[in-house]
């Protein structure tokens, strides 16, 4: 039997997400990815 390598808990979890200019965020991106938009945007 094996035991598990990670595990983790999701407790008081906040996830804030806002809009930001692709401009800002393409040179962070790894090479080979694209960024995600949803209606036109990207967060």
């Amino acid at each position: 039997m094996f035991k598990p390598f990670l595990t983790a808990n999701w407790r008081y979890l906040a996830m804030l997400n806002f809009v930001v200019d692709p401009k800002l965020l393409e040179p962070l991106v790894p090479s080979g990815t694209e960024l995600d938009f949803h209606e036109g945007q990207t967060f």
